[in-house]
């Protein structure tokens, strides 16, 4: 469900329904968050997908949450050998 969800954001991404497209991207990482964690690579993906919806609506204070909870979690993912 959640991919069908996804695929559906990026065809409305591409239609330049930006709004509809981010409520509906903002869905379906609530729902990857729960099955999969937040540090998880789809969530984090997702986060930046949303992000460039928001961007793309003007919404740039709740893109700068978004984009700061992505960073928090490849940070906290990612091994610390692989951060120059």
């Amino acid at each position: 469900m959640a991919i069908a969800r996804f695929n559906y954001a990026k065809a409305l991404v591409r239609l330049g329904r930006y709004g509809d497209a981010a409520l509906l991207l903002g869905e379906v990482r609530a729902i990857e968050a729960d099955l999969f964690g937040e540090e998880h690579p789809d969530v984090l993906n997702g986060d930046l997908n949303l992000a460039i919806a928001l961007a793309s609506c003007r919404q740039f204070d709740e893109v700068g949450l978004v984009v700061d909870r992505c960073l928090a979690g490849m940070r906290s993912a990612t091994p610390p050998w692989c951060i120059s």
